[in-house]
């Protein structure tokens, strides 16, 4: 599976790896990776193989993707132009509750019992 490092800890040499599936978040631990490599960046993009251990996703045999390497993704995505404004009034639309109430129910809730103490 190919995926991109989200947070990474390289002194305690943990990350959490967003997978292409894009399903859960992998996390990867020491235990998964060699003591004297060195460990992974935030936008490292990774192919790794997937396991599932305690209901966790968990990355094993992780190694960074070698015609990705050099590119930053932080920095590309953080130099890319920011949302384009636009103007809200000018467009409309209808909201549709989930749910639309009776119109038994939209009547003041008390009002049978109004009724009853009279």
């Amino acid at each position: 599976m190919i995926g991109v490092i989200l947070w990474s800890d390289s002194v305690r040499r943990k990350a959490v790896i967003w997978a292409e599936d894009q399903s859960d978040l992998v996390f990867l631990t020491d235990a998964n990776i060699g003591e004297d490599d060195p460990f992974f960046e935030v936008g490292d993009v990774v192919e790794f193989e997937m396991h599932i251990d305690c209901n966790l996703r968990r990355a094993k045999g992780v190694r960074c993707i070698d015609a990705l390497t050099g590119i930053d993704a932080r920095e590309r995505l953080q130099s890319m132009p920011s949302e384009q404004s636009f103007d809200v009034a000018s467009r409309s639309a209808e909201i549709i509750p989930l749910h639309r109430p009776d119109p038994v129910e939209q009547q003041d809730p008390l009002m049978p019992l109004a009724r009853i103490s009279r």
